[in-house]
């Protein structure tokens, strides 16, 4: 396995040469963004599982496959890592073409804290042109079977009510989201994947297939302001 970086971020890599796209995946801990980076190789390539009372993941780990570079970065909502987090995210969102938002649902509801991670890496790339992509995770059976009726954009209205007051301040296009089952048998495991031929895996290769790719400028992207994130 060979290592090379952009500027002073090094990467990994299982197939030799530079990167052409760049795929960073944004989410706290638990929604697990490790074990959806993991399912597209199917096998353990990034750290993932349980971790008491913080994150797993306290640095972004990136990996490259056939000219892709995927980034999964730390969450924000760990108050005792989160200046760290807002760091790693800056720097790997001026490597970025595709940028992903993961998130999990508590009884059907969003977390105020995820609403919070995308409303503040968002602000961070207000001089940018982008759109992003949004996977909710991890969807228990009951809940889907309450959705899986309903459109993308009833779905976005119910999670993100634009009168609300956490309210997303860039929502993400019905084309850019999808959902994701959850299953049992990877609840608490630590670095397991979606089967191969799995329909979560085969909708995940698509949606990042399909995600449309923007140039991020790396002297446009601002600070992450984590110091107002309790607040908000």
């Amino acid at each position: 396995m060979q290592s090379y970086g952009f500027g002073n971020q090094p990467f990994r890599t299982g197939t030799g040469g530079l990167p052409d796209e760049v795929i960073m995946f944004c989410g706290n801990p638990g929604a697990g963004k490790s074990a959806l980076c993991n399912s597209i190789f199917q096998k353990p390539v990034f750290n993932s599982g349980i971790s008491l009372g913080s994150g797993l993941i306290t640095h972004k780990q990136e990996y490259l496959c056939d000219s892709k570079l995927y980034v999964d970065t730390p969450g924000l909502s760990d108050p005792i890592r989160r200046e760290q987090a807002a760091k790693e995210i800056e720097a790997a969102l001026k490597l970025n073409n595709k940028l992903v938002f993961i998130i999990t649902l508590e009884r059907g509801r969003i977390k105020s804290a995820d609403i919070t991670t995308i409303n503040l890496i968002c602000l961070a790339l207000a001089k940018v042109n982008f759109e992003y992509g949004l996977i909710i995770n991890e969807v228990s059976n009951k809940v889907f079977s309450q959705i899986k009726d309903k459109t993308i954009d009833e779905i976005l209205e119910d999670l993100f009510p634009k009168n609300s007051i956490e309210k997303l301040h860039k929502r993400p296009s019905p084309a850019s989201v999808i959902i994701l089952k959850k299953i049992e048998a990877l609840e608490d495991e630590s670095n397991k994947y979606f089967e191969s031929n799995s329909e979560n895996r085969e909708k995940l290769l698509k949606f990042l297939n399909d995600l449309p790719a923007y140039k991020i400028p790396g002297n446009k992207v601002g600070k992450i302001d984590v110091s107002i994130f309790d607040t908000k």
